[in-house]
Order: C-alpha cells, then structure tokens, then sequence
C-alpha cells in the first residue's frame, strides 16, 4: 500500500510540462510559457545542485579539520 505523508511526495504542477499553458486560460503564447517554465526549472534545478556540491565540500573540510585536531 502506497502512503502519501507529506506535499514533498506529490508530483509538483512545474514537473508536467505544458500544464495550464493554454493560451485561453492565461493569455500567454504556449510556447513562451512552456519556455520560461522550463528555464526558471533548470535554474532551480541546477541552484540546488550547486548547493548540493556546495554543502558536500563543507562537510568534506569539516571531517578533514576534525581529523586533524585527533591526529595533532
């Protein structure tokens, strides 16, 4: 059985692409919408990549420091 626990489990409107992109219902062209959709997207995605390789390093320093201070 299959439990959904919290909002982070749900699949997010901005993952489906050309969702609610109909010209009718914002008034935007199709293919501008899908566009900036899709670059405010992979800027989020490579942002928290950034961050993701930024917090590593952090760590890796940390644990080098620490080894130090045991070792000296």
């Amino acid at each position: 059985m299959l439990t959904i626990r919290t909002a982070a489990q749900i699949r997010a409107a901005h993952n489906l692409r050309s969702f609610r992109s109909f010209a009718a219902s914002t008034g935007v062209p199709v293919r501008c919408a899908d566009d900036c959709r899709g670059a405010q997207a992979e800027a989020i995605l490579a942002n928290s990549e950034l961050r993701r390789r930024w917090l590593a390093g952090c760590w890796h320093a940390h644990q080098a420091r620490a080894r130090r201070q045991r070792a000296g």
